[in-house]
């Protein structure tokens, strides 16, 4: 089982918010990560976003982070 050590984007996570304001939601992926750009997100964030699936609309923030996926497949839950 995955551990929050073995969480790639563990510290990404936290900068996520940063670069997503309330104007991305609602917003499927494509909206976030062109919303995240026009922001200047840092690579990883973008890396972190483009792993999310593409045919879920995210209304928050926390939906996001929670749909980011622990190390490459979604956790358990």
């Amino acid at each position: 089982m995955a551990t929050p050590e073995d969480d790639p984007y563990v510290g990404v996570r936290t900068e996520i918010a940063r670069f997503l304001g309330p104007s991305a939601f609602p917003g499927d992926k494509a909206r976030l990560v062109a919303v995240a750009r026009d922001n200047e997100a840092n690579p990883e964030v973008l890396r972190a976003l483009d792993d999310l699936p593409g045919d879920t609309t995210f209304n928050t923030t926390q939906e996001v982070i929670d749909a980011i996926p622990l190390n490459g497949a979604q956790p358990d839950g």
